[in-house]
């Protein structure tokens, strides 16, 4: 699935290309990030490859505020959902929201994430599974997959699509069904 920039910097939208992937079987979601263009120049971009497993400890607040991967997803029907963020130094946070951007709480996980980072010249990638014991997926789930990309003096914003004024993750309309 492809990734298109909010419509306010042309540029961008001609040297990045952004795909992505999701799966899921049971309670696990794997999740792939892939973008070709000018990496070197994002901030908060690790210097080497690495994979590792993630635990509660390398948790963190705000990653959006720089170059960060999201992954929206909720069970059909229902008004809460799940946010993912990523960063590609290898931090994240998991929330819980009760509906649209309401009543935001961040979520330890049981079981650490698998998380694997690779850059090589323009291309970057980043995978990850998310397992979640206490959730029986359905055979659908609604999702959006998402990133900001923090470049030197700007940040650009990716989505499926966008609808609004404005960048809006958070909205359920541009999200599609598994």
């Amino acid at each position: 699935m492809q990734l298109v920039c909010f419509p306010t910097n042309l540029s961008d939208r001609e040297t990045f290309t952004i795909s992505c992937e999701m799966s899921f079987k049971k309670n696990i979601i794997s999740l792939g990030y892939f973008l070709q263009g000018p990496t070197q120049n994002l901030q908060m971009i690790a210097d080497r490859n690495f994979s590792k497993k993630l635990t509660n400890n390398d948790k963190k607040n705000e990653l959006w505020l720089s170059t960060c991967f999201e992954f929206f997803f909720q069970i059909p029907g229902s008004k809460d959902y799940f946010e993912l963020n990523l960063s590609a130094l290898g931090a994240w946070n998991f929330y819980h929201l009760d509906s649209y951007r309401t009543n935001l709480q961040s979520l330890d996980l049981a079981v650490p994430l698998d998380f694997k980072f690779k850059q090589t010249g323009n291309s970057l990638s980043i995978l990850c599974d998310l397992t979640l014991p206490e959730l029986a997926m359905e055979e659908k789930i609604k999702f959006g997959m998402n990133c900001v990309l923090h470049h030197h003096e700007h940040k650009t914003y990716w989505a499926f699509r966008h609808l609004k004024d404005k960048p809006d993750f958070h909205d359920s309309s541009v999200w599609i069904l598994s």
